[in-house]
């Protein structure tokens, strides 16, 4: 389920690169998100790795794309303790669409992307919350058939990890 609210504050996300591969030096320099979240009604926190967050959680981001001589693109997922993807950004509305990965607007610093996500479902436990910057926009149906993971030899995304409970 989707829905606008109202903005978030800007807060840093915490996010930590993973893994053996990394961003190239300018996307790591450039482009960053922040995360927010909120129980429905209530006002929006900034996200801290290893955060208990209950899984009703309402999710927003903001992003700064620095870049200005090249494209980038962003898809923003979480993978839950039952290994199951929920979408962010790109929103994934059925099983007939493949949406593509967000163009980031070049040369911004701290825009609020415009919808409050609430994943439904969201298996209690361990969760990742992942930000996947690129110079090339990459399918849902794609990071789908990994299992969340990116192609090889592509950048290694930012991620930050939770705990969903009750």
């Amino acid at each position: 389920a989707t829905g606008v609210y109202r903005a978030p504050p800007s807060a840093p996300a915490g996010f930590q690169a993973r893994g053996g591969r990394s961003l190239t030096p300018s996307l790591v320099r450039n482009v960053g998100v922040a995360v927010s979240w909120q129980r429905p009604g209530q006002s929006p926190v900034a996200l801290d790795p290893g955060a208990r967050v209950p899984a009703d959680a309402e999710y927003a981001f903001r992003y700064t794309n620095l870049e200005v001589g090249a494209p980038a693109y962003l898809m923003i997922y979480a993978i839950d303790a039952a290994h199951e993807i929920h979408w962010f950004y790109p929103a994934w509305t059925g099983p007939t669409t493949d949406p593509q990965s967000i163009r980031l607007d070049p040369g911004v610093r701290d825009r609020l992307l415009p919808e409050i996500v609430a994943p439904d479902g969201v298996a209690r436990g361990p969760m990742r919350i992942v930000a996947w910057p690129t110079r090339q926009p990459e399918s849902v149906r794609a990071v789908e058939a990994r299992g969340g993971e990116p192609p090889p030899n592509e950048p290694t995304p930012q991620v930050i990890e939770v705990e969903v409970v009750p």
